[in-house]
């Protein structure tokens, strides 16, 4: 894999500080410094 920057950028959504996946079909959220959220 990777490393740096370009790893990050690849990763990181569009909004700053929350990542949302979806998995199986369901969404997930993700708040990248408080964990998950509803």
């Amino acid at each position: 894999m990777h490393n740096g920057r370009g790893a990050s950028k690849a990763i990181d959504p569009p909004r700053k500080g929350k990542l949302t996946v979806s998995v199986a079909g369901r969404k997930k959220c993700f708040i990248l410094d408080k964990g998950p959220c509803s």
